[in-house]
């Protein structure tokens, strides 16, 4: 069972590390795909 948690968790890390630098970078949110997207 910690392997697909720990794969859950490493994922979704990321992703949300990713759209936040992203959005830092672009403050306009709607032109993002990415956050589009989720």
């Amino acid at each position: 069972m910690p392997g697909p948690f720990s794969f859950d968790k490493i994922r979704v890390v990321p992703v949300t590390v990713f759209q936040f630098r992203r959005e830092l970078n672009e403050p306009a949110a709607g032109e993002n795909p990415y956050f589009d997207r989720y």
